[in-house]
């Protein structure tokens, strides 16, 4: 391993206390991970003598290297925010295996999407569990799991949701206020690309419970109306998304 690498020393690897114990977990961690190159060498070695395998694995290699870039992308924006001596972080990781095994998860979960805002909120994310209790540290857990269950498609509607029930709600016919939320006509026209898939990603966010009707469960002329607002788990992952105005993507 490289000086960047997680350090494992040999002799703390073979000890009985929990350091050692933790050492070896990581050690064994290592032996898995130089098995799975093996397996993938072995792999573009039996498809360069194939007829057209060598650009498959042309192609394997230029997806191995985006997701590369994409893990040192979101790696560097995560230590950047935590603005920590690197020594001290990566010892750290050495000492907590709850942090190293969230951070081991954030960084799975960064090979595999394009999005900026994605890769910007589990940045945010893994660094703020560095010094975060186990409770917040679940917190963020559950929060990676949904970011990676979900699209960029859900994440600009979850903006629009956001954006719309900030402003003032309507009046009713009696001049008074009704509830503030979005209401679906005016995220039509908010995302008019969306349109056709938008009653399917509202549903989507409402059984991950980001979003909720906030006429759900009322009475007296209210039912079936549809207007949404972020739940306080939408509100965390919103929050999460530093760069909620930009809506990029890595064009890699």
């Amino acid at each position: 391993m490289n000086d960047e690498s997680l350090p494992v020393h040999a002799e703390a690897a073979s000890g009985n206390g929990p350091k050692g114990r933790l050492a070896k977990y990581k050690a064994e961690g290592e032996l898995a991970k130089d098995s799975k190159t093996a397996v993938s060498a072995t792999m573009k070695a039996a498809l360069s003598v194939i007829p057209g395998g060598g650009v498959v694995v042309e192609m394997l290699n230029g997806v191995e290297a985006r997701a590369q870039r994409r893990q040192i992308d979101m790696l560097t924006r995560a230590i950047e925010t935590l603005g920590e001596d690197l020594s001290t972080f990566k010892q750290k990781l050495v000492d907590d295996e709850e942090l190293a095994d969230l951070w081991a998860r954030g960084m799975a979960a960064a090979r595999a999407t394009r999005s900026r805002e994605k890769l910007e909120a589990f940045a945010a994310i893994l660094s703020g569990a560095v010094d975060a209790d186990h409770n917040q540290r679940i917190a963020g857990n559950i929060l990676l799991r949904i970011l990676e269950a979900i699209e960029e498609d859900h994440l600009q509607l979850m903006i629009a949701i956001q954006r719309e029930a900030d402003k003032e709600p309507p009046a009713d016919s009696e001049g008074k206020p009704e509830l503030a939320g979005a209401r679906v006509p005016d995220l039509e026209v908010a995302l008019p690309h969306l349109r056709p898939l938008l009653g399917m990603l509202i549903n989507s966010l409402v059984s991950l419970q980001l979003v909720r009707n906030v006429y759900e469960n009322t009475w007296g002329g209210m039912e079936g109306r549809q207007v949404y607002a972020a739940t306080d788990l939408g509100n965390r992952l919103l929050n999460a998304l530093h760069t909620v105005e930009s809506g990029g993507s890595d064009q890699d």
